[in-house]
């Protein structure tokens, strides 16, 4: 099974996604892949904790907005089903939302704990790889999206005996896109 990690770069435009979506699309079915947040949203979605952190409401607000056109930009420019583009761009909405609330929480409390900071910092990760899936079912990989760890660390064994691939989200920031081989238990 081959693992394919997409850092931020490599789905932080249509281009670049759609490029990514490709060398999936090759090497399917037995593939797994890993996505970053797009390029510039790890930031983002940190400096609206920071500035929540400071009480600093219009920085956070504004972060979240910009959160917000930046994947639903990223939809609009890569799914082309309406009803698939009008889920994700709810879902973003969603996401949008609860970032201005989290924010609005770290406010009031002055706290701004490792917790927070992974669950503010995770949308962004989340949200791509649901666009990044849904990228993939129109171009013809029938693929599902985990966004939620099961455990600490992966079962890779189990992985590579299913047949369905997995679009992940991981919480490392990294901006290139690798390729490794797993062993497959027999």
């Amino acid at each position: 099974m081959d693992v394919f990690k997409f850092g931020g770069v490599a789905v932080g435009s249509a281009e670049a996604l759609l490029m990514a979506v490709n060398h999936v699309k090759r090497a399917a079915p037995n593939v797994a892949v890993v996505v970053s947040a797009a390029n510039g949203v790890t930031d983002l979605l940190l400096e609206a904790g920071q500035a929540a952190l400071r009480g600093d409401r219009e920085t956070f607000v504004g972060n979240a907005k910009r959160f917000e056109a930046r994947y639903i930009e990223l939809i609009a420019d890569v799914i082309q089903k309406r009803a698939r583009a009008e889920e994700l761009r709810l879902l973003i909405s969603e996401a949008s939302n609860e970032m201005r609330s989290m924010c609005e929480s770290i406010s009031v409390l002055r706290e701004f704990t490792q917790r927070a900071q992974d669950a503010l910092v995770a949308r962004g990760e989340r949200m791509l790889a649901r666009i990044f899936t849904a990228a993939l079912n129109e171009h013809g990989v029938a693929r599902r999206t985990s966004t939620r760890p099961t455990s600490s660390s992966p079962n890779i064994a189990s992985a590579a005996s299913g047949r369905t691939s997995r679009v992940a989200s991981a919480p490392r920031r990294n901006t290139s896109c690798r390729s490794s081989r797993t062993a497959a238990s027999s």
